[in-house]
């Protein structure tokens, strides 16, 4: 049996996963998908790293638009 913790996960996956599926363009999935990162980040004392992760992200799209 799931435990409270469990469930209250369970939850809010299921809510950021609908999020992203009801989507209607790629930004707002982008945008829902950011959106979870960030909770989850939140949520777990990883806000620094996953800035680097996102920033390291921006910086490889823009070289590539440079190339």
């Amino acid at each position: 049996m799931a435990t409270r913790a469990q469930k209250s996960q369970q939850r809010r996956q299921a809510w950021h996963e609908g999020r992203i599926e009801q989507a209607d363009t790629p930004k707002a999935r982008l945008w829902a998908a950011c959106g979870w990162l960030v909770a989850e980040a939140w949520r777990r004392g990883r806000i620094e790293e996953a800035t680097e992760v996102v920033l390291t992200t921006v910086h490889e799209i823009r070289e590539e638009q440079m190339s």
